[in-house]
This record gives C-alpha cells, sequence and structure tokens, in this order.
C-alpha cells in the first residue's frame, strides 16, 4: 500500500483524445454531445475521494443495452475506454501508459511488490459507466491486485480501502505492518496490519480493510518464504565464520535497509521479525 501521485492530465484531455480516434462521424458526435458527463463525474469522484466518501457515488446497475445518455448505451460508453484508450495502435493509448509507468519501480501500490502491468479502475467501469476514462480513478496495478479486488464496492466508510492517489502521507511515513516469526517446520512468518494510536481511526480502519481484502497476510507469507529459503544458505555460511553474532548483526543491517528504502514493505517487516527472534538467530533457520 503505497502513495502515489494524482495524474496531471485531466478528463478532458483523455476524452478529446479517445473520440478523436472514433472513425464514425455519428458516433463521434455522439460521444462529444456526452463530454459533459465524463466531467462532472471527475468533478464529483475528486470532491469524494479527498473527503474519503466514494462510498457515497451511486453506482449504475443497467443492462448493456440500456440507453444512458442521448444514443449512448451503456455498453456505449464502456467502449470508450475499451476501444480507444486500451489498444495500442489508438492515440488515448499515452495515456494508459503514463499511467502505468507512474508507479515507482513499476511498483503496484495495493500490495507494494507485484509488478503493474494493468490499471485498475478504482471504482469499476461496470458500475460507474463516466468514470471509465477518469484519469483519478485508474491506478497503476499487478494482475493479483486487480483482479482479486473484484467489483465488490464499499457500501459504508467502514469498508473502503486505501485509495493511492488520496491517502494521507502517513501510510508511507510511519510504519504499520509487522510480522511474528512462527517457530514451524518449515518455519513461517504471520503478517499482520497495526497502523498506530495517533492514526485518525478512519484511516486506522482503511489500513486493516484493505490489509483484509486483498489478502495481503496470505500473500506477504508466500512472499516470506521464498526470501527465508535463500536466506538459510547465507546465514549458515555467516554462523561458521564469524559466529551468532554476525547471523544477527546480518539481520539487523538488512531489515535498517529494508526500512529506509520502504518502511511498511513485507520484506522490511519479515527482516525486523528475524532480528528479534532468539530461537531463528540461534538456530532456526536451519529448519526446513
Amino acid at each position: 500500500m503505497r502513495n502515489l501521485k494524482l495524474p496531471a492530465f485531466t478528463t478532458s484531455t483523455v476524452f478529446e483524445d479517445c473520440i478523436r480516434s472514433i472513425g464514425n462521424a455519428g458516433r463521434r458526435t455522439d460521444f462529444s454531445k456526452a463530454k459533459s458527463k465524463f466531467v462532472s463525474a471527475e468533478s464529483d469522484y475528486l470532491s469524494a475521494a479527498q473527503n474519503h466518501m466514494l462510498y457515497q457515488l451511486a453506482p449504475s446497475n443497467e443492462r448493456g443495452d440500456a440507453v444512458l445518455f442521448g444514443r449512448l448505451t451503456k455498453d456505449d460508453v464502456r467502449s470508450l475506454y475499451t476501444e480507444q484508450m486500451v489498444p495500442s495502435t489508438k492515440s488515448a493509448r499515452r495515456y494508459y501508459d503514463q499511467l502505468i509507468i507512474s508507479s515507482p519501480q513499476r511498483k503496484c501500490p495495493f500490495c507494494g511488490f507485484g509488478r503493474a502491468t494493468t490499471l485498475d479502475h478504482f471504482l469499476t467501469k461496470a458500475q460507474y459507466l463516466w468514470l471509465s476514462i477518469v484519469p483519478a480513478n485508474l491506478v497503476p496495478a499487478c494482475k493479483d491486485c486487480n483482479h482479486g479486488k473484484g467489483s465488490i464496492r464499499a457500501k459504508s466508510a467502514n469498508e473502503q480501502t486505501i485509495h493511492p492517489y488520496f491517502e494521507s502521507e502517513q501510510l508511507s511515513m510511519e510504519q504499520w505492518l509487522f510480522a511474528t516469526v512462527l517457530q514451524t517446520t518449515p518455519l513461517t512468518l504471520e503478517y499482520r496490519a497495526e497502523p498506530p494510536a495517533g492514526w485518525d481511526k478512519a484511516l486506522r480502519k482503511r489500513v486493516e480493510r484493505h490489509f483484509a481484502g486483498f489478502d495481503l497476510k496470505a500473500r506477504f507469507a508466500v512472499e516470506a518464504a521464498t526470501e527465508l529459503g535463500a536466506l538459510r544458505f547465507t546465514l549458515k555460511e555467516l554462523h561458521a565464520r564469524a559466529g551468532r553474532g554476525a547471523v544477527a548483526q546480518h539481520l539487523t543491517v538488512v531489515a535498517s535497509g529494508e526500512r529506509e528504502l520502504f518502511r511498511n514493505s513485507w520484506k522490511t517487516a519479515l527482516y525486523q521479525a528475524l532480528a528479534a527472534s532468539d530461537w531463528y538467530i540461534d538456530g532456526g533457520y536451519l529448519l526446513e
């Protein structure tokens, strides 16, 4: 879960590029008349998102062939994204690509470790048609987070998850992700979201909901298991050369370095937990 800068380009700019590529003049005119619907939707979205009230925006549940504006059906409106913004041959594809690469190191802001290769409609295009090309509603994401999130929408403040464009900087500046070493064979890590007590209650709820909704406890544990396998041989060699102290020091140094890089990554929590576990340092890392 990481903060991202709000896209610099507007819905109006994206819209104009999208309809410019529509070959049928009549269809292009139909969309042109509907521009205000997209722009208005963006305004409502920004206002709600800045106040963490997106759950108050009403979804659209009409059938695909339902007429929404003029001669445009629900499927027509949705196609502006799928047919004019996504294809690599269309001029509006440049906005899609810019959004993808806007995430630092191309990492997914929802999980922090997956590669961002898709755009997630934070409010789904199936239910929020006029938001389908709104930049603020399009978040770079890995496939697991994009598909795993599904189309379930928050219906109350307590059901909301983190929005990378609109979340408090506290999300990145203060640590809330932690792990505990479980003395099992093979050993495992148990992750937990533990936001600081001084945080606003609503922010703590969003973090906890996000952690659970994106199944990060299990997904982080899988990543940790791979890291532990490779680490076993490094620590065994360090112990053979310089003893227990070298093992403890290595874990502490790596934990400090990972925290400087990103305070709430699965790696930071992993190495902090390992460095704090006498059981692990005293040989727990040898268990397979």
